[in-house]
């Protein structure tokens, strides 16, 4: 699982493709604004048997 937060307005913007390009790899992609994004990150590794990273930017 990759948890990509885009900032505190959730002013960034993913894009499509690189969502895909995770999808493709069998990743399963979250994305959310930055406070929400750790707060599933932390749940997720408390919960989760599989690997959980985050990518988060933490402005705007």
């Amino acid at each position: 699982v990759v948890v990509l937060g885009k900032g505190r307005y959730g002013l960034v913007t993913v894009p499509e493709e690189v969502i895909e390009a995770l999808k493709d790899q069998g990743i399963e992609v979250l994305v959310r604004n930055t406070k929400e994004a750790c707060e599933v990150y932390n749940e997720l590794v408390e919960s989760e048997p599989k690997r959980v990273a985050a990518a988060l930017h933490l402005t705007c």
